[in-house]
């Protein structure tokens, strides 16, 4: 960390490992069984839809509703962050319910293609194409 000045309060990631092109495939299983085994409260209904992405791929997008949210609510697209190479996390779909309980807006998350799959041009295309 010496060699960069960087702000004490990221001083843990010095103990953090780096993270290896061969490691982030087993991440990615985790992340997915995790973000998927993650069950929605009772008061949000969660629906998933197929889209046409870039280049006419489909990907698939997850819609977070409180179940008692008006027609015309606001909308928050919601693009976790990994740097288009990790998947989504339980902590972020943790997070899109939190956003739609105390927001009460419906949550868009796009499930993009992670990097190590197609090119990032790709993966970061297909969200601004949304």
């Amino acid at each position: 960390m010496a060699k960069y000045n960087i702000h004490k309060d990221f001083a843990f990631l010095r103990f953090v490992p780096n993270t290896k092109k061969w490691m982030v495939p087993a991440f990615n299983t985790l992340f997915k069984w995790h973000f998927k085994s993650t069950k929605a409260p009772q008061n949000i209904e969660v629906s998933s839809h197929q889209i046409n992405g870039f280049e006419s791929k489909h990907i698939e997008v997850l819609v977070f509703k409180p179940r008692n949210i008006s027609s015309n609510a606001p909308c928050l697209v919601y693009c976790h962050g990994g740097g288009f190479f990790i998947e989504a996390a339980q902590a972020h779909k943790k997070m899109m319910f939190e956003y739609a309980q105390k927001a009460n807006c419906v949550i868009v998350f796009p499930h993009y293609r992670v990097s190590l799959i197609t090119h990032f041009q790709q993966v970061w295309k297909t969200v601004i194409q949304l």
